[in-house]
């Protein structure tokens, strides 16, 4: 049953912090969404709140436990300890790299009825790392994945039964668009920041993620030196990271100080996409599920031109709504680009495209309620586990 004094399925997300990023901003949406009447969403941020955290609704708890960053072999411990006070219907994690391992077993070892595990792109590939990730896999009640190609890797990988992973892809909010005022008027306010002339046409490219080497910003940059000569171009990359230093010494030794610009971290993201007129996404081919920053533009009705990763098929039809290219083709992205810059009506109708086909298939609403429908019957079915361990 659920958690008696409200009668609501009481459901932990464990995460290693609320940093800005498309998984963290999926949970928030997730969390702030859910129906108040049957569910009661929690947060346990293992090492820090993070930036994002400021965008959790009133209803939604967080617990910060303040672990600090490394090896901590009594970590798991502490989480069962924690979900025993908190007391869990559900333990949502939310893969390797954000602290699943401490989760899981925690909850394991505290008998919470229901564990969960999101996917959500990287897989760590170690001989080591694959086996813990096949054992951590193997002790929840389902794995999830964000997008079908996901999915199947997910199935090699860690040799899991098809039928305990569940695919729900990612979601936006379509309607929370700004208007062509406001926009027209954040955009002034960016260019003049950035000593721009407002009165200027520019061909705006957007490209938004940490500045890492599974981003691979550097090939946009590179596409980019070869058509510098088009002054009109104007390049934003928003996010920071530890290629940032890599990347400012090539604009710096490319002459393409005026014409990209690292906006570092941005809280509000949302407000930049009406700003592009077409977004590249140049993330490795392994290193995404479903990117919701591709989502994210298209809702604003622009184009994508991406990758051909792990979940971009899904997204964007080639040539429809958006190009696909293959990893690391820097003709192709220059080719692509310049196409979009002689072809304006071409991409005004790819971004209509875009539009469209994010609002029939991967609305916000139609998210959350896949969720809410795998909440409730992991937790109808309840979990064969029963530890009892005493923390």
């Amino acid at each position: 049953m659920p958690h008696p004094s409200k009668n609501k399925i009481r459901i932990c997300h464990v995460l290693s912090k609320l940093d800005i990023g498309g998984m963290e901003n999926g949970v928030i949406n997730l969390c702030n969404n859910l129906n108040s009447e049957k569910f009661e969403p929690m947060i346990c941020c293992v090492k820090d709140r993070g930036l994002m955290a400021a965008r959790l609704s009133d209803k939604v708890k967080i617990y910060n436990l303040r672990y600090k960053e490394g090896k901590a072999p009594l970590r798991p411990v502490a989480l069962a300890s924690f979900f025993k006070k908190i007391k869990p219907d559900i333990v949502h994690t939310h893969g390797w790299g954000s602290c699943s391992f401490d989760g899981i077993i925690g909850a394991r070892l505290a008998s919470v009825p229901v564990v969960l595990n999101g996917e959500h792109g990287y897989i760590f590939s170690e001989k080591h790392q694959i086996y813990l990730q096949k054992l951590l896999a193997k002790m929840c009640d389902q794995t999830l994945s964000v997008s079908n190609s996901l999915k199947i890797r997910i199935q090699k990988e860690f040799n899991l039964d098809p039928e305990k992973i569940s695919v729900i892809q990612n979601g936006v909010e379509i309607n929370n668009i700004r208007s062509r005022s406001e926009a027209q008027a954040f955009k002034n306010r960016v260019l003049n920041e950035l000593k721009l002339d407002p009165s200027e046409k520019y061909f705006i490219i957007g490209s938004v993620g940490s500045l890492k080497s599974a981003k691979n910003q550097m090939l946009l940059l590179r596409a980019i030196q070869r058509i510098k000569s088009d002054t009109n171009i104007l390049v934003l990359l928003i996010g920071d990271g530890p290629d940032r230093t890599k990347l400012e010494k090539f604009i710096a030794e490319a002459n393409l100080n005026k014409s990209v610009f690292l906006m570092g971290q941005q809280q509000n993201v949302q407000e930049f996409y009406p700003l592009f007129d077409v977004l590249v996404s140049t993330s490795i081919s392994n290193h995404e599920g479903m990117s919701n920053v591709i989502l994210e533009a298209m809702a604003n009705s622009i184009p994508v031109i991406a990758t051909n990763s792990v979940g971009s098929a899904e997204l964007i039809r080639d040539r429809f709504n958006g190009f696909l290219i293959t990893s690391n083709n820097i003709e192709a992205l220059q080719h692509r680009l310049q196409f979009f810059m002689v072809q304006p009506e071409i991409l005004k109708n790819m971004g209509r495209a875009a539009h469209c086909f994010v609002k029939e298939n991967f609305s916000l609403g139609k998210m959350i309620a896949e969720y809410q429908s795998l909440y409730l019957n992991s937790f109808n079915r309840n979990s064969v586990w029963h530890f009892s361990y005493c923390v």
